[in-house]
Formats: C-alpha cells, structure tokens, sequence
C-alpha cells in the first residue's frame, strides 16, 4: 500500500518472482481493515497470518509454533509475543476495559505467571494468525476502524461468538513500531484515534470487560502466600 521507497519496491519485485508468493498493490488511503479484508478475499488458504512490515522474525519454526495451538477447536486466534529492538517486551496479549479501550500486557507478571500461553481478551494485528473459515464467518475486520482498534475489534467479535483466542508466549518477534505509520504527532492523527475510540465504547460496551485479566498483587515469603489483594 503506497510503496514508495526504491528499497521496499525492489524486495517486493524479488518476492514476485516466487511461484507461492503473490505481491497484491493497492494504493488507495490508507485503511488498515480495508487492506486486509481485500488480501484475505483473494486467498484460499486454511489459515491466515496478519503481519506488519515492521516485525522482525528471529526463529524459522516460529510459525508451527503458533500453528499448533489450532488443535483447540474452539481456538479462533492466536497471537505472538513481541519485543522492542532493545529486547523489552511490548506484547504480551492485550487487556480492554471500557476506560482505555485497549493496552498492550508488556509484563509476565509478579512470579512469571503470565509467560506461559494462555487465553487473552485480544492480540495485536501486528501479528496475528486466524483460521480462514471463522474469519469469513464473522465478516472479516470493520473497515469504519481504519487504523486504530480493527484488530481489537475482531478479537472482540470473535470471543463474542464464542471461540478462543491464545497467546503464543513461546513465540517471540521483533516489532519495529511505527516506522511505517509514525507516532500519533499529528492532530490529524490525534482526532483519529479519539473517533475510533468512541466507536469502540458505544459498539461493545460492556463486552470490553476483560474476563482473562486478574487485579492482584502477591505477598509472598518463601512458597507461602501470606497475603492476596
């Protein structure tokens, strides 16, 4: 979508010379939900994986890796830890709440206890592998999210219709944020993202409410549990 730079163009000519790899254009305005929903249209594959050109992969087995986690019938979704390029971590699944919408978890928690794979509220469209057929049969993404909360907004219409979504913690990417996009440093951008959120409180209220998320702090001395919170 809008290539432009000599670099990018010339790797996605020498991509297109691959008989199991298809470069689709498209230079409409940037929409998020829109572009995917085309690329996921004209494709006929069992699975389909979300990326964006700023994740860095760092093990060839990463995506059988988050293939296996499918064996769940009810598993619509799963997700990938990312890190930023200094190696902390960014995405550990997402927490909503109808006060902030949406956050990244960037922590494993007190002991550890969120570093092993588990069901999330949602995952980030950064990278995000959803079986085919659920995703046709929830509609794709909602194209009025052109750049904020379209994934978190097809999580939610996922879990809504009663499927699962894991986040592969043993799966672990390298996210170059906003090298593509930008920061949000424009009130152009800035109004954007309020709109979106508004949008995001009157369709889901309530449902924003985070099933797979625990308030508490540990006080712990030894392995005995003197106190939770």
């Amino acid at each position: 979508n809008r290539c432009v730079t000599p670099e990018m163009l010339s790797y996605l000519d020498s991509l297109s010379r691959y008989e199991n790899i298809k470069v689709k254009t498209d230079d409409r305005p940037f929409n998020w939900a829109s572009l995917n929903n085309s690329v996921a249209l004209s494709s006929d594959a069992e699975l389909l994986l979300f990326m964006n050109d700023d994740v860095e992969i760092q093990a060839d087995n990463w995506l059988t890796q988050m293939n296996q986690y499918f064996d769940g019938e009810q598993i619509a979704i799963v997700g990938a830890n990312l890190y930023y390029p200094n190696g902390k971590l960014q995405h550990n699944g997402v927490h909503t709440g109808l006060g902030w919408v949406a956050d990244n978890i960037h922590t494993t928690g007190q002991f550890g206890e969120l570093s092993v794979p588990r069901n999330v509220a949602a995952v980030t469209g950064a990278c995000m592998l959803v079986k085919r057929q659920i995703y046709s049969d929830i509609g794709g993404f909602d194209e009025r999210f052109a750049v904020n909360y379209n994934d978190i907004d097809f999580c939610l219409a996922i879990r809504h219709a009663g499927y699962r979504i894991v986040q592969a913690t043993d799966v672990s990417l390298i996210h170059h944020e906003s090298i593509s996009r930008g920061q949000f440093d424009t009130q152009e951008k800035k109004l954007q993202l309020q709109k979106e959120s508004s949008l995001m409180r009157e369709k889901w209220e309530d449902f924003l409410f985070d099933p797979h998320w625990s308030e508490y702090e540990i006080y712990a001395q030894g392995s005995r549990i003197l106190h939770v919170d």
